[in-house]
């Protein structure tokens, strides 16, 4: 090896550096080469090569020599001499040589980076540039490629810039390579980078968890539809689950075997495959006894759970309220809701004493008499017993899934609703009924309309241990885990959300979380139903083009233009669609989907190395992992154990990017929720969940340590898609539903936006809302979208610093951050009544000036909304407003 020297009294073959870092790679038992040679192999299951010739090569080294100090003496190293210094330096304690190769791997792309900048040194001003070239590209020979996927976690642990600084120090090199960064400031750059370009935490990240996409605007479709599915399923899979549960009595006398169990099972369906009539036709005698009993059994157990659950559907609170003679409003609703759940509970509260207690605070239709405890009882027997005539009983769905797991099935997609509607960590949904407490209501700003507190006391692992902590849900939250409790047979002491036969504490819940919640992925985007228009559509025009419409097929296109018009809520629709069918074979590439058929792990890594690997799936290997995965697999021996870091590597890297369900992603979607609760049509999940805690709740939830980077993920979340709302309706909406100063600068903004492809398109958002959208609010009256400049023209600010937790909607009307919703204007009205009533009143014009500017600033607003959305929505208010001005401008002139 060439070594050009400045003290010509020692080669530095000859001092102890070398002769030491000899010593130490001679330890290591090469496969072959040794300390200071082009290539080392080491060989443990596999052989791993270190090509230290790179770094020598344009893409690693300008050419120039580096100076160090070795026993007194100046030399002039090469690059891949330096690099061995450095790299035997980091790995004197490390044991695996795959460890070490990674090691290896991160002294490549250092230099790759430096080169590539042409900079001497990666400083704090660099440092997150660098790490993102880290995460996201591969190195070989040529230099950095940009990845299809994403670096594992172990590239970052096998990464300490102050050592590589430590020992660049002790070679008397001065500022090279990387300045000492501490690893508190690194993980906090890398936390950064994480939430910024991944949407992902570095403690989810190091936990081994993959980059999800699952986001608040794709999760509210999936749990629509699950919830439409358990809805529409529920009575169908309580009574399969009923009847399994029976199948000694179902079997009678016939022997408890496998092939029975297929009888009974064929039992449940109105058509049979040719296997099952071949089946039926030699066991006839046993079928005709098995099929009678189930027809009995499950048709009684189907109008049992009517009887159950039936009165709490939208439509039969709507006839029941009516009956009551309550006027059909949502106070009223949930105050029904709130009787109705005591009859399935133990509980000390009763029907009577609540309705003791707001009988007089109801809202009645005129002319009908207040709500008694026989009124109620009545009209609920009666309004029971009508249903329970007019239903028909209806066969299991076995589209959805076999009968085999039909319950099961539809158990998950309730399990996967509580966690939407829940946002826990996946360990804590192992609560049984004795968990759950009632109380009475004391807040006596909503103690009408939900007179109930519901709350679980159960273990928070992860921050309490095995203490109890009381945490509250709602009305809906706990009639749907009375529905999942009796779907699974379960007791009192057993866990609600899933079937168990064994104490909880036995239970990898982490596990059964995770299924359940990906359960119904593959048929939401097959079958959900706004999916399944938007593809009509889509042929209709395509034929409507060749004019081969039929008059019905006419009739629907119609239909369906008018339901779905160019707009920006159809775009974002059609994103969303688009997006988690792309996502679909790699989710089955990667076995995410159809797990329970082997297509894992282990099974997955073998199949791709024999090639074995079904055509589809294997295409989707090849265009994913990189050219150092592939040959890490082809390196592999026949059924070699893979270790959990390069395992959750390669599938990371295929599933890189997508969206889908699980508990963790639920949970951001919470922290969304939080931000959107009062904001337009984001599904059901907000409708029935977030608009029933105050500020106070979400803010005791969000302060929890672990909830903080959800927090922050939520906010940049809520912006984009804001952002993109905004950018969707100018570009393709006749109308918007848009007001407040805060939309005349994001419409000034944004028309100076110029992007070509949708990956431009995101980053462009991203990066307005990183520079210009310092953080976010959510308020009934508004959204207040604080901006990185100008903070202290905030109308709430004090000092030139804004007081936020004081706003109110006298403060934010008019004010620069201030964005409306039509879903916003009630509230506003509501707020500002006394202002315009305090207009009309015969009072100094110095107790009026206030009102006035809210008055008017308010006007402006409302008119800004019907033009934007080209309706006059809100003319009333505004003719209101106007004469409240009017009336207070006459008092004016004449005193």
């Amino acid at each position: 090896m060439t070594v050009t020297y400045l003290a010509k009294t020692k080669n530095f073959e000859e001092t102890t550096l070398y002769i030491n870092l000899k010593t130490q790679v001679a330890g290591m038992t090469p496969e072959s080469g040794e300390a200071f040679d082009d290539v080392l192999v080491l060989k443990d299951k596999t052989n791993h090569t270190f090509n230290f010739g790179w770094f020598d090569l344009p893409a690693f080294s300008s050419g120039a020599h580096y100076t160090i100090t070795v026993d007194g003496q100046k030399f002039s190293i090469k690059t891949s001499t330096l690099a061995w210094i450095q790299w035997c330096d980091a790995v004197i304690n490390v044991e695996s040589n795959k460890n070490m190769k990674i090691v290896f791997q991160n002294l490549l792309t250092l230099f790759a980076f430096l080169k590539q900048e042409n900079i001497n040194t990666v400083t704090a001003q660099s440092l997150s540039a660098f790490l993102e070239i880290m995460l996201t590209h591969s190195v070989n020979e040529k230099g950095l490629s940009k990845r299809m996927g994403v670096n594992g976690v172990a590239l970052f642990r096998s990464f300490d810039p102050h050592n590589i600084a430590i020992c660049c120090k002790s070679l008397g090199m001065q500022s090279e390579l990387i300045q000492a960064i501490s690893n508190k400031k690194l993980i906090r750059s890398l936390n950064e980078l994480l939430l910024s370009h991944a949407d992902m935490s570095y403690a989810d990240y190091s936990e081994g968890a993959s980059f999800n996409f699952l986001t608040l605007d794709i999760g509210q479709h999936y749990i629509n539809h699950l919830n439409e599915l358990f809805n529409e399923q529920f009575f169908r899979s309580y009574a399969v689950a009923q009847v399994m549960n029976q199948k000694s009595y179902i079997l009678g006398g016939y022997v408890d075997s496998h092939h029975n169990l297929k009888l009974i099972r064929a039992a449940f369906l109105g058509t049979h495959s040719e296997e099952q009539k071949r089946m039926i036709s030699a066991n006839q005698k046993a079928f005709n006894e098995i099929n009678k009993r189930v027809a009995l059994t499950y048709e009684s157990h189907y109008m049992f759970a009517v009887k159950q659950f039936a009165l709490f559907s939208d439509s039969s609170l709507e006839t029941l309220i009516g009956r009551l003679g309550l006027a059909s409003n949502e106070e009223n609703k949930s105050f029904v809701k709130s009787l109705l759940s005591i009859g399935l509970a133990h509980s000390s509260i009763s029907e009577q004493q609540l309705i003791d207690d707001f009988t007089d605070s109801l809202n009645y239709l005129a002319d009908c008499s207040k709500l008694s405890i026989n009124k109620f009882e009545v009209e609920k027997k009666n309004l029971t017993e009508e249903i329970v005539k007019r239903t028909v009983i209806v066969r299991p769905d076995t589209n959805i899934s076999s009968i085999a797991m039909f319950d099961t099935t539809i158990g998950r997609f309730g399990f996967t609703n509580i966690m939407a509607l829940l946002g826990w960590r996946e360990s804590e949904y192992t609560f049984p009924e004795t968990a759950i407490h009632l109380s009475r209501n004391h807040d006596v700003l909503d103690q009408v309309r939900y007179p109930i507190r519901f709350q679980v006391k159960w273990k928070v692992p992860k921050t309490a241990g095995e203490t109890k902590i009381n945490r509250e849900i709602t009305i809906n939250s706990y009639i749907l885990l009375k529905q999942l409790q009796a779907l699974h047979c379960s007791n009192d002491t057993q866990a609600m959300l899933f079937k168990s036969d064994i104490g909880s504490q036995d239970i990898d819940i982490g596990v059964k979380a995770n299924v359940a919640s990906i359960a119904g992925w593959q048929h939401f985007t097959d079958n959900y139903i706004y999916f399944v228009e938007l593809d009509m559509l889509d042929k209709l025009q395509v034929k409507v083009a060749e004019d081969i419409l039929t008059m019905s097929e006419r009739a629907t296109l119609l239909e369906l233009i008018e339901r779905y018009p160019p707009s920006s809520k159809t775009q974002n629709l059609r994103d969303v669609m688009r997006k988690v069918r792309a996502d679909l074979p790699k989710l089955i590439a990667a076995g995410i989907i159809n797990s329970n058929n082997g297509h894992t792990g282990t099974f997955l890594i073998n199949a791709y190395c024999n090639k074995t690997m079904s055509h589809d799936v294997r295409v989707v290997w090849d265009e994913r992992l990189s050219h150092e995965q592939k040959e890490y697999l082809g390196g592999l021996a026949p059924n070699e154990k893979i270790d959990r870091g390069s395992l959750n590597d390669i599938f990371n890297t295929i599933k890189s990017d997508c969206a889908y369900p699980t508990p963790h992603a639920f949970r951001h979607i919470w922290a969304e929720c939080v931000y959107r609760r009062y904001s337009g049509d984001v599904g059901w999940l907000i409708r029935t969940n977030f608009k029933h805690f105050g500020g106070q709740f979400f803010r005791r939830y969000l302060r929890e340590k672990h909830m903080q980077t959800s927090e922050e993920l939520a906010k940049r979340r809520v912006i984009s898609s804001i952002l993109t709302s905004h950018l969707h309706a100018m570009k393709s909406d006749r109308s918007r539903d848009f007001g407040g100063k805060m939309d005349v600068y994001l419409r000034r903004i944004l028309k100076q936006t110029k992007v070509v492809t949708s990956e431009q398109y995101g980053h462009a958002l991203r990066e307005f809302a990183h520079l210009e959208i310092e953080d976010i609010k959510a308020n009934p009256w508004g959204f207040c979208m604080l901006k990185s400049r100008n903070k202290h023209r905030a109308k709430c600010a004090e000092e030139g610093i804004p007081q936020r937790d004081k706003a109110g909607v006298e403060f934010c009307i008019g004010c620069t951050n201030h964005l409306v919703e039509q879903e916003h204007v009630a509230f506003i009205i509501i707020n500002i009544a006394n202002h315009v009533t305090a207009l009309k009143q015969p009072m100094p014009l110095i107790f009026k000036a206030e009102s006035q500017r809210i008055v008017k600033e308010t006007i402006k607003t409302l008119r800004q909304l019907d033009k934007n959305n080209k309706a006059k929505r809100n003319e009333r208010y505004i003719e209101d407003m106007q004469s409240a001005l009017n009336i207070s401008n006459e008092m004016e002139a004449i005193a």
